[in-house]
């Protein structure tokens, strides 16, 4: 979810205040990394702080990465639909809760 609270996902695949974009399997060369792939990422020029929120709807093993200007900040990983994590972006510090 972006800071306004917009769930991107295939559905909703563009937040055009936040820049925020789902990329679903089929925009990606899903054979190369030899698992479902989705990602969701916000044009580094568009910097918003806030809260950002994020969790997973699946019947299956998961992954989930949270990349900051190519650092990796977070990581979590199930079976099945998660919990909702959250990323504090920006201020005086960046934090996963």
């Amino acid at each position: 979810m972006t800071t306004d609270g917009i769930t991107l996902s295939a559905a909703n695949p563009l937040d055009v205040e936040s820049c925020g974009i789902f990329e679903s399997p089929l925009q990606q060369y899903t054979m190369s990394f030899g698992d479902y792939v989705e990602n969701v990422y916000f044009l580094s020029s568009i910097d918003l702080e806030g809260l950002y929120t994020y969790f997973v709807t699946t019947t299956s093993d998961e992954q989930v990465t949270i990349s900051n200007h190519e650092h990796i900040v977070a990581e979590e990983r199930g079976t099945g639909t998660s919990v909702q994590f959250s990323y504090q972006h920006g201020g005086s510090s960046s934090r996963i809760g």
